[in-house]
């Protein structure tokens, strides 16, 4: 196996301000400003640097200068400046907000009707008149109801339990299919690799037979393998405008991205492509949920870092996205 290299992170960006340096949002007091572009440009090797490497390079440095060198790269470390594994993707996102410039103040989106107004502007912006040719298009035929009838679902009935038929259906619909030899799904993946994979908590009496615990999916054999019974996910992991869908719902999904089953083939394109299929998946589980008769909401972010302890993630498998499911009210 090889061994693990650390990375400058090719998000993150540093400036002298004040004589401090600044990386991100991290300000290093004290640490010599040569010093720093010695070893800065010392981790800009294109394949990375081993463990040992990085402590060689300290060692090699004189008196103090050692000392706070091997305490600045183990900051490096833990802040993910230096990383040894793929960034996150709100790491890899966070910079392109700089591009579309707003005046909302900082808290303008805590307040219902703030949204409410905001995506009204945004739902409406197909109203205003282009001034092109413009051919109406005919519906002579409607979308199954329960396609048409999808909608979020914010509230859930905690009295009421997910019997294990409809939890077996809803699942399953992430399951494999067989054609003779040849193995399919109902979404497409670049390259049918499917690099998404699929977690599951499952709370406290809320999903008949199946008892309070983290699960994995395995998509052959369309059944779940118990990974932690002892951990539980509360509410903090979620920010506040979230965290009444999570109290309520009877189960989580997580969805993650695995680079190592297709970057190989179609290199950094594969975690697009994977991003990409985390989307359509998303789309299958809300007309599944709506199908089946389940209340579904897609969470738009969450801290995840607080929970990833309780998941056997691989090196390269990243966190994307997580759905609350349980019986609409």
């Amino acid at each position: 196996m090889d061994e693990k290299r650390y990375y400058w992170s090719p998000v993150v960006q540093w400036k002298f301000e004040d004589g401090q340096i600044i990386i991100e949002n991290f300000t290093f007091k004290g640490f010599p400003i040569e010093l720093f572009l010695e070893t800065y440009y010392f981790l800009q090797n294109a394949q990375g640097r081993t463990e040992e490497e990085l402590k060689d390079y300290c060692n090699q440095l004189k008196g103090k200068n050692s000392k706070i060198t091997t305490m600045f790269l183990n900051d490096l470390i833990k802040k993910r400046i230096l990383i040894m594994s793929l960034n996150e993707p709100k790491e890899l996102f966070a910079c392109q907000s700089r591009f579309v410039e707003g005046d909302y103040a900082e808290d303008y989106f805590f307040h219902k009707e703030n949204v409410e107004n905001y995506v009204n502007e945004k739902l409406n912006r197909f109203s205003i008149a282009e001034n092109k040719d413009f051919i109406e298009l005919e519906v002579t035929k409607q979308l199954p109801d329960f396609i048409e009838n999808r909608r979020s679902s914010r509230s859930f009935d905690k009295n009421k339990t997910v019997t294990f038929s409809k939890f077996s259906n809803f699942i399953n619909a992430m399951g494999q299919r067989r054609d003779g030899e040849k193995i399919r799904y109902i979404y497409p993946s670049a390259g049918g690799i499917y690099p998404l994979n699929i977690y599951l908590y499952i709370k406290k009496d809320r999903v008949e037979g199946i008892e309070e615990g983290i699960y994995k999916y395995n998509p052959e054999k369309k059944g779940l393998y118990l990974l932690n019974r002892l951990e539980k996910i509360d509410k903090n992991a979620h920010f506040f405008t979230n965290s009444n869908i999570f109290n309520d719902s009877a189960f989580s999904i997580f969805i993650s991205y695995d680079g190592e089953l297709n970057m190989h083939k179609y290199k950094e394109t594969g975690y697009f492509f994977g991003i990409i299929e985390c989307g359509i998946l998303l789309s299958i589980l809300s007309y599944s949920a709506e199908f089946f008769g389940l209340g579904c909401c897609i969470i738009g972010e969450m801290d995840f870092d607080k929970i990833k302890s309780a998941f056997e993630f691989n090196t390269n498998e990243v966190f994307l996205q997580s759905l609350e499911i349980g019986i609409r009210k």
